[in-house]
């Protein structure tokens, strides 16, 4: 796909999408019986059979092969109702004979028909996913994280015993063995979906269908084998977004050789996977996090601003009068960081330990990097705690202190294409005060959700119809995500000189990269 191998070229961008294969012949059996209507009779008696059978035969390997899942329900409902019409017309031929009979067969059919396309429509809405195939040498594991910072209150709760919990997931470099199974996509699905639905007016089940999509790590297998200590990558979800958000990320770094942290950050996410297996469930009501909002709601129409100046003091000034009127989200921040670092300490003892990671964290090589709020998290973290050697923001404002302690680490800032916009990027002025290597790039095509899994979506996906993804293909941008946090990851974290990051807009006419520092070639 790159650098890295000819034969891998967009491989990610030609994975499948939509109705897998025998959901796609189940459609296709649908309309077979559904067009049979209009057969003539004697011919039809000889077809119903086969085609009822075959429809069946289908259904079944569906569901034992691929799973079941309820976008499907109307199919299978359809499936049933158009086998039992079927065979009462093969059994009742005189029924049909007559012109009356003959009616009812082109009406039978045409209602038929339009019901086939009712049934196609949920999966097509609600489409199956698959993430794209890690492109790296390495094969990928994946592990819980959990943990609770005693020296931290809670402050999202009254009780002034309750300590910080932080949760995560893990994906590392690893050796499964043979018989070792792919982990699903989203762990506890049916309870995960019903705590993602229920202050909204969804069915509960809108996401239940994600557990049936396969990602590419393994549960708990050993670590690769060797003495390779691998860097460390810790990532921060978007606000009220959750772990496994930029999974195919993460599976990419795995595969080329970095052990990628996705952090949870209590109360500011949906919900969190205990040690366990159990769901914890955070609620949106609470009163910490309702301010949170009420200030975010006050700010928009500053934060709005950000992309109708070039003027470098004015967006200065428009970027600290948001943090002015944000001192709730600003503590969030630092609670955040917070958070990153309680994690590094805990993978520094998981190094120096007995377990399956000892020795193989390299933790003198650590990025942080996230998305959106995230994304301002990581730029906080590469302040605050040394040993952040890189940063990425994924299209987050930087709020904080980076405009009074410009950035000493290399940077790179991501920003959708804010089509139209006097200024494409808000975060111009850190790019410009940076005093070590940074880049800025800009996607075409891409909307704030862009660096995210909901890019993957189709675009037939309700789920894409409804979200700022912008017009770019979904494959397409997740390359173009991956081989730039590659690239700058293996050259300011790892000292590798194998492509530059200013590179890739040649091969990729949809970014548009600037970059300043030291290091500058260009």
């Amino acid at each position: 796909m790159s650098y890295r191998g000819q034969d891998n070229k967009y491989r990610q961008e030609r994975a499948g999408v939509g109705l897998r294969p025998l959901e796609f012949i189940l459609i296709v059996s649908l309309a077979a019986v559904s067009a049979s209507w209009f057969v003539p009779l004697r011919s039809r008696r000889r077809l119903l059979p086969v085609l009822a059978m075959g429809l069946w035969i289908v259904l079944v390997a569906h569901v034992v092969t691929e799973g079941h899942r309820w976008p499907m329900v109307p199919a299978y409902g359809l499936a049933t109702l158009l086998t039992l019409v079927a065979l009462w017309s093969w059994r009742h031929p005189a029924e049909t004979k007559s012109t009356a009979g003959g009616g009812r067969r082109m009406v039978g059919g045409i209602m038929s028909l339009l019901a086939v396309v009712v049934a196609a429509a949920a999966p097509t809405l609600v489409p199956h996913v698959w993430l794209p195939e890690p492109t790296g040498p390495y094969r990928v594991g994946t592990t819980n994280l959990f943990l609770v910072d005693h020296d931290r209150p809670e402050t999202f709760t009254p009780d002034p015993n309750d300590r910080r919990e932080i949760a995560g997931r893990i994906w590392y470099p690893a050796a499964p063995s043979a018989k070792s199974k792919p982990v699903a996509y989203m762990e506890n699905a049916a309870e995960v979906s019903r705590i993602l639905t229920r202050s909204t007016l969804f069915p509960s089940f809108l996401f239940a269908h994600l557990g049936r999509v396969r990602a590419h790590a393994h549960r708990d297998v050993g670590v690769a084998q060797g003495e390779n200590r691998f860097p460390v990558v810790i990532f921060n979800h978007a606000y009220w977004a959750g772990v496994p958000q930029s999974t195919a990320l993460m599976e990419e770094l795995a595969s080329h050789g970095y052990v990628a942290v996705s952090v949870g950050h209590a109360f500011e996410t949906p919900y969190f996977i205990r040690p366990d297996g159990s769901v914890q469930a955070f609620d949106p009501r609470n009163h910490e996090f309702a301010e949170r909002g009420r200030e975010r709601i006050e700010a928009h129409p500053i934060q709005q601003q950000l992309t109708t100046t070039s003027d470098v003091r004015e967006l200065e000034a428009l970027i600290r009068e948001v943090s002015r009127r944000r001192p709730k989200t600003v503590e969030s921040l630092h609670i955040w960081v917070a958070d990153v670092s309680a994690v590094l300490d805990e993978l520094e003892r998981w190094n120096e330990g007995n377990g399956p990671f000892a020795g193989r964290l390299d933790t003198g090589r650590v990025a942080v990097m996230g998305h959106s709020f995230g994304g301002a998290a990581a730029g906080q973290a590469c302040l605050d705690d040394p040993r952040c050697k890189a940063g990425i923001n994924f299209d987050g404002l930087q709020i904080g202190e980076m405009l009074d302690r410009p950035l000493e680490t290399p940077f790179l800032f991501f920003h959708h294409d804010n089509a139209g916009a006097r200024n494409r990027a808000p975060n111009r002025p850190f790019f410009q005060r940076a005093q070590a290597t940074t880049y800025l790039v800009i996607v075409a095509g891409t909307g704030h959700l862009s660096f995210s899994d909901l890019c993957l979506q189709p675009r037939t996906s309700l789920f894409r119809l409804a979200a700022p993804v912008g017009t770019i293909d979904g494959r397409r941008c997740q390359t173009i995500v991956n081989e730039c946090v590659l690239a700058f990851l293996d050259r300011h974290l790892q000292g590798r000189d194998t492509a530059p990051l200013e590179d890739l807009s040649e091969r990729f006419p949809e970014i548009d990269i600037q970059v300043q520092g030291p290091d500058q070639m260009r």
